[in-house]
């Protein structure tokens, strides 16, 4: 489950990077479903670092992101929207908005909080500095625990470029909704296996066989 979290949050993150840019004036670009409310709230508990900043954001009705009126019959589901395609159109805006910034502050346990972050990245063509409010790391994919599959994030690559949805790998049933994914531990163990097989006196990273007994109920087979 992805925590919603104050505002706050994120002005105290914004006052951070203030701190480092040592003077320079700092423009902020938003993306929120509920923009006028959030800069009404800044004005008035942050009126410090509004009236510091230059704030920019994308100019889209926000009648959109009413979500409960925009369902169709029992369906809880986001794609079955009447609005499914408008609301597909600000995304892509927002995240094109946010791939401005120098420095992201945000969610990396989203897929938009993430995939904006890579597309700064992308942009400016070189690594952006992030300020992760959920405590996700750059290598932690969205529905992994992530100090429990650290142990597994067994090389940079592995980090940079695993994504569940992409792999040949089961996610683990039930358990899916308790504990995250684990999927990595799959890969991991093809990895290791790979690499024992080039050199064999190679050792897995500190923990990775505990973790994975303790996140699984079974031995690590690697």
């Amino acid at each position: 489950v992805r925590m919603c979290y104050d505002t706050s949050v994120y002005m105290e993150a914004l006052s951070r990077i203030q701190m480092l840019a040592k003077g320079r004036h700092l423009v902020v670009y938003v993306a929120t479903d509920h923009l006028l409310d959030l800069m009404r709230e800044i004005a008035k508990s942050h009126s410090k670092i509004y009236n510091e900043c230059t704030w920019k954001y994308v100019d889209h009705s926000r009648s959109l992101f009413n979500y409960s009126h925009t369902l169709r019959g029992d369906s809880q589901f986001i794609e079955f929207s009447e609005n499914h395609g408008a609301l597909g159109e600000t995304a892509l805006m927002d995240v094109w908005h946010l791939s401005h910034g120098e420095v992201f502050v945000g969610h990396l346990g989203s897929r938009f909080g993430k995939l904006s972050w890579w597309q700064a990245i992308a942009r400016h063509n070189t690594f952006v500095p992030f300020f992760t409010v959920d405590g996700h790391s750059v290598c932690c994919d969205i529905d992994e625990a992530c100090g429990r599959v650290a142990p597994a994030i067994v090389s940079m690559e592995n980090c940079l470029t695993f994504s569940r949805d992409h792999s040949i790998y089961k996610v683990n049933g039930t358990e899916y909704w308790k504990s995250g994914a684990f999927v990595r531990y799959q890969l991991a163990a093809d990895e290791i296996a790979f690499r024992r097989n080039l050199d064999p006196s190679y050792q897995p990273p500190k923990g990775y066989n505990s973790t994975y007994e303790l996140f699984t109920g079974s031995k690590a087979t690697a």
